[in-house]
């Protein structure tokens, strides 16, 4: 009968442990749990950071592409106009030459 105590006090002891052991496992899953919970927050939050420069880069980009082709639309206009004047230079000083070969 004492020996069949002991043992059942043993087999109580030792699913005590068993029992401890899970609840302690139970606890770090859940410890881990919220830590992940927690970096996916973090890293949604990252995301959300990142989205935004993007279209901040996107609308910068946008601005600059267009302030660019501007620029060269103007460039250009200018290149013309500047052509313009020197074929009129150019036209007005063969006509000089032209004039003075004629009157020497």
């Amino acid at each position: 009968m004492e020996e069949r105590c002991l043992r059942l006090e043993w087999s109580l002891a030792s699913q005590s442990l068993k029992i401890s052991a899970l609840e302690s496992k139970i606890a770090a899953l859940d410890a881990e749990y919220d830590n992940n919970v927690q970096r996916l927050r973090e890293l949604k939050c990252e995301v959300e950071e990142l989205e935004e420069a993007e279209k901040e880069k996107d609308g910068f980009y946008r601005a600059q592409t267009g302030e660019m082709k501007d620029f060269k639309e103007a460039t250009n206009g200018f290149v013309v106009d500047c052509q313009i004047c020197w074929i009129i230079l150019l036209a007005g000083s063969k006509a000089a030459r032209s004039k003075k070969e004629r009157s020497s």
